[in-house]
């Protein structure tokens, strides 16, 4: 599914009634627990920082880089409603946005990996930043590709059980997430 992620940094100052030098995340499901908008920031005496995504069709690329925050301020607000208070004092400390297409790659319906070319990471399972795992995930693909490869076995069935892997977390998570909404 399509989504675009605005990123960007606001000038220091308190946010809200949220605790200092936390990461704080809010998100909003969709009826089958996937995350349709996700807010998140942090802050602290020396910056404060927030990013939001929200679910849409991907932009063209004239929409896409720096933008004037006017221009997103309602959706921005729309998607991170959780606590409109934090989010109109985020929005007033902020000129500009930085505005990206991000992907999810599906994974059900993907090929099996087969050589000569097994990808990993974001090539093979691209997912939402929200979601806070991409990194690991890769992370954890080398590692399964390196075992693979020193041990003689098979790269392509490390990626496959890596796949298996991965799509039993989501499932976890969405069921966590439907849970405790």
């Amino acid at each position: 599914m399509p989504g675009r992620s605005l990123f960007t940094a606001s000038r220091s100052g308190r946010c809200g009634r949220t605790d200092p030098s936390v990461l704080h995340f809010h998100r909003r499901l969709d009826e089958n627990g996937r995350p349709t908008t996700t807010f998140g920031h942090f802050w602290n005496d020396a910056v404060a920082v927030w990013f939001i995504r929200l679910t849409r069709q991907e932009l063209a690329v004239q929409d896409i880089g720096f933008q004037p925050v006017g221009r997103w301020s309602e959706p921005i607000a729309v998607g991170a409603a959780a606590d409109p208070g934090l989010v109109a004092a985020m929005l007033a400390a902020t000129d500009t946005v930085h505005v990206s297409n991000a992907r999810t790659v599906p994974l059900t319906t993907a090929r099996a990996p087969q050589p000569p070319v097994i990808l990993c990471g974001d090539a093979d399972h691209a997912i939402t930043p929200a979601a806070g795992v991409g990194a690991r995930d890769a992370i954890e693909d080398a590692a399964a590709l390196y075992t693979a490869l020193v041990s003689r076995g098979a790269p392509a069935a490390a990626m496959a059980e890596r796949r298996h892997q991965i799509l039993a977390e989501r499932a976890q998570a969405a069921r966590m997430f439907r849970t405790t909404t």
